[in-house]
C-alpha cells in the first residue's frame, strides 16, 4: 500500500479514536472545586427558596451545565409577560424591511464608530457565541479593547494568562462566555473591567466613568463594550434614567453604536416571544433594514438602540443547540459506559495547557441516569476531561480533537 494512503488511513483512525471518545484512559484524581450545581440541586433550590430572583438564578445555573431547554423554561417562569403587539408594524413588516446578515451589517456599520456596545441576556449562551463571531471583523476595523461587565478588577493577569478562571467574574463561568474571552485575547483584544458599585443611576454612572477612564488611556483605539440588557440603551430608562451607554455618550461626547440582541431571541414558548420574531423563519442571525438602510427600531423609544439583532430559533444537533458548534467547534462524542461514577456527573473539558483546577471549562455537560454518551463542542486541540459527581468522586482522561 502506498505510504501516503497509509498516512491518510491512519490519520482517519486517529480522528475517530480521539474525537469520538471511543476509548477513555481514566485515572482517579482529587475532586476539583467548581461553581456548578447539578440539576437536582437547582430543582431543590427552586422548591425551597423564597428569593424573588430564584428563577433568574436557576436559569443561569442551567445554562452553565448545558441544560438549554430547562434554562428557557425556568427563565420564563419569572419573565412570563407577553410582549406588546404593534399591529401596524406587524402587518407591514415584510414590506418595509429587508433582511441582512447580522455579522456583515454590524461590521459595515462599525467602521464609522469609535465605541460599539452590544448587550446580552445573562442566561443566554447564544448571545456570547454570536458576539464571538464579530470579534475578528471588529479587530480588522480597529477595535482593540474589550470591556466586560462581568470581569472583576482583581483578575489583573487575564490578558497574560489568556483564559478566565472561576474567580474572573460571575457570568464568565459559563463556558461560552469563557470561550468568548479566550478568542478575544487570541485575536489581540485587551480586556478590561468596568463594573461599578451600587444600583440604579449610581451604577450606570460608575460604569460609564470607568469606561471613560480606559478610553483616556488610549484615545486612538476603538472600544467594544459587552454588557447586559438595558445597560446598552441610549435613551432614558424608567429604572435609572440614562443607562451606561447614554452616560458614556454624555461624558465623552462620543456617540456609540448600540446593538440589542435580547429582544428578538427565542423563549420557551412562541407565545412569549416578540410577535415579529414569531412570524419569521430565520436560518442565521439577521438585521432588518428599511429603504434608508437603517435597522428596525422596535421600542417605545426608538433612540434606545441603533441595531436590533434577530436570532433564529434553535435547532438541535447531537443533542445540543446547533449554534454551540459554530466558531469552528466540532461535535465530539464521549462514550460514558467506561465512566464508573454514580450518576449524575458533570463532564468538563479543559484546554490541556490551562489549569483545570481553576480554569473555566471549554465545555460542560451534565450526564443523568439514562445517557450512554454525550456530545461536547470542542475546537481542535488537546483536552483534559474531568468527570465528577455530586459525591465529589472524580476521574480524568485526555483526548485530542483533530
Amino acid at each position: 500500500m502506498d505510504w501516503k494512503l497509509k498516512k491518510i488511513i491512519w490519520g482517519a483512525i486517529m480522528v475517530l479514536f480521539f474525537a469520538c471518545g471511543s476509548s477513555l484512559k481514566l485515572v482517579e484524581i482529587n475532586s476539583i472545586n467548581h461553581p456548578y450545581k447539578f440539576s437536582q440541586e437547582i430543582i431543590k433550590n427552586l422548591e425551597t427558596s423564597t428569593e424573588s430572583w430564584k428563577y433568574q438564578s436557576a436559569a443561569w445555573e442551567y445554562s452553565y451545565i448545558g441544560k438549554y431547554e430547562e434554562m428557557l423554561k425556568v427563565w420564563d417562569k419569572e419573565k412570563n409577560i407577553k410582549p406588546k403587539i404593534n399591529q401596524e408594524l406587524l402587518d407591514s413588516f415584510t414590506q418595509k424591511y429587508k433582511r441582512k446578515n447580522a455579522v456583515d451589517f454590524i461590521t459595515s456599520q462599525s467602521d464609522s464608530f469609535k465605541i460599539l456596545i452590544i448587550n446580552e441576556a445573562h442566561h443566554q449562551p447564544l448571545h456570547r457565541v454570536f458576539t464571538t463571531e464579530l470579534l475578528k471583523n471588529l479587530y480588522k476595523k480597529g477595535y482593540r479593547y474589550l470591556g466586560l461587565e462581568t470581569l472583576l478588577e482583581s483578575d489583573t493577569e487575564i490578558n497574560n494568562r489568556k483564559y478566565p478562571r472561576y474567580s474572573s467574574g460571575t457570568y464568565s463561568i459559563e463556558p461560552q462566555f469563557g470561550n468568548l474571552i479566550r478568542k478575544a485575547i487570541e485575536i489581540g483584544f485587551v480586556l478590561f473591567a468596568y463594573e461599578a458599585d451600587g444600583n440604579g443611576s449610581k451604577r450606570e454612572i460608575g460604569q460609564a466613568r470607568n469606561i471613560e477612564r480606559q478610553i483616556k488611556k488610549d484615545s486612538t483605539a476603538k472600544y467594544l463594550i459587552y454588557c447586559g440588557f438595558a445597560h446598552a440603551a441610549e435613551g432614558e430608562y424608567k429604572s435609572w434614567g440614562k443607562s451606561m451607554a447614554g452616560r458614556l455618550h454624555e461624558f465623552t461626547g462620543i456617540n456609540p453604536l448600540t446593538i440589542n440582541q435580547t429582544e428578538f431571541t427565542e423563549r420557551s414558548e412562541d407565545s412569549l416571544a416578540n410577535p415579529i420574531f414569531q412570524k419569521l423563519l430565520l436560518k442565521e442571525a439577521s438585521v432588518f433594514i428599511d429603504e434608508q438602510g437603517n435597522s428596525l427600531k422596535y421600542s417605545e423609544h426608538p433612540e434606545w438602540f441603533d441595531i436590533m439583532v434577530f436570532h433564529p430559533k434553535t435547532i438541535t444537533k447531537s443533542n445540543r443547540p446547533s449554534w454551540i458548534f459554530r466558531n469552528n467547534r466540532k461535535s465530539v462524542k464521549i462514550e460514558l459506559n467506561e465512566v464508573e461514577l454514580d450518576r449524575p456527573f458533570l463532564t468538563m473539558a479543559f484546554k490541556e495547557k490551562e489549569d483545570f483546577r481553576n480554569a473555566v471549562p471549554f465545555d460542560v455537560v451534565e450526564a443523568g441516569e439514562s445517557e450512554k454518551y454525550i456530545f461536547l463542542a470542542l475546537e481542535k486541540g488537546k483536552y483534559n476531561l474531568i468527570f465528577q459527581n455530586q459525591d465529589k468522586k472524580a476521574l480524568m482522561s485526555k483526548i485530542e480533537v483533530k
